[in-house]
């Protein structure tokens, strides 16, 4: 799986669902819209995880990017 800006479908929906449950925590803004779409908010969410977590900060989740934000979920 290797999905980017631009991306949309079932894929897209699974990282919003993820992104979702890591949001939870700190409550800012609007929700997170688990809508399909990879706009300009998913990438920038992504962005700051991937920094977050020490990986490359290019906005794409793939195999890598995609088990760092799983991992977090199944320890929680």
């Amino acid at each position: 799986m290797q999905v980017k800006s631009g991306s949309t479908g079932d894929a897209v929906r699974g990282v919003q669902e993820v992104m979702k449950f890591h949001d939870q925590s700190d409550g800012e803004g609007t929700p997170i819209q688990v809508d399909g779409i990879f706009g300009p908010r998913t990438d920038q969410w992504v962005r700051g995880f991937q920094s977050a977590v020490g990986t490359a900060s290019d906005g794409i989740v793939g195999p890598i990017t995609w088990r760092a934000m799983v991992s977090g979920m199944l320890s929680g």
